[in-house]
């Protein structure tokens, strides 16, 4: 909850229409300000109504994006894949499991191929 005292949202007039080329520059002016304030009034008042230009909402992040470690993506794999057979043929669950972790090994192991 503390990261959303701090955070910031940045109002600014832009070119709206992604179907046409912009004639000037895409953004004519910007204005950050605390989250959940207005727009401020000096950007509404260069903005006109049915113009080109529109006024535009960027939302800060709140948070950095956590990835999973290798480890965390295996054993979340491996849970998943069990769970999965389990549902599909408890009879024959540890074989294909087998079998699938022989045939993926990069896979369940936690790497990706990007």
């Amino acid at each position: 909850m503390r990261a959303a005292l701090h955070a910031k949202w940045r109002y600014s007039l832009r070119w709206r229409y992604l179907h046409r080329t912009c004639p000037g520059p895409q953004e004519i002016a910007g204005v950050e300000v605390i989250a959940g304030a207005p727009c401020p009034g000096e950007l509404l008042a260069l903005w006109t109504a049915g113009g080109d230009y529109g006024i535009s909402i960027d939302f800060g992040d709140l948070a950095p994006i956590r990835r999973w470690s290798p480890e965390r993506k295996s054993q979340a794999r491996r849970r998943a894949l069990a769970a999965r057979v389990h549902a599909a043929a408890p009879l024959f669950a540890e074989e294909l499991i087998e079998r699938t972790l022989a045939t993926r090994p990069e896979y369940f192991a936690g790497r990706t191929s990007r």
